[in-house]
């Protein structure tokens, strides 16, 4: 939500979300700075994507900004544009683009 907005103040991107805009402020003015370290803020997010894929037969963990061509596969469900070739043919895949390093 913020990240959307970084120019704006929390209360105008929340909206009249009060409950919000509480525990923002409630979690910058936390006394205990270890609780905003990015490795604890990240734990709970790792830990349940651990989960998620332990429920899976297999999961691929790309770290680069990578594509996944499956142009040629009719039965793949899901898939988005990847871009054009130099003669303007398309291709339908996966994107993966890092979120950050």
């Amino acid at each position: 939500m913020l990240a959307e907005h970084p120019g704006q103040p929390f209360s105008g991107v929340a909206k009249g979300n009060w409950p919000a805009v509480k525990g923002y402020y409630r979690m910058i003015d936390h006394a205990d700075d270890s609780a905003m370290t990015m490795e604890a803020i990240l734990a709970p997010h790792r830990e349940r994507t651990v989960q998620r894929m332990k429920a899976q037969p297999l999961v691929f963990c790309i770290q680069d900004g990578s594509e996944l061509n499956f142009t040629g596969l009719a039965e793949c469900e899901g898939l988005g544009p990847l871009g054009t070739n130099q003669t303007g043919a398309g291709s339908q895949g996966l994107n993966r683009t890092p979120c950050w390093r």
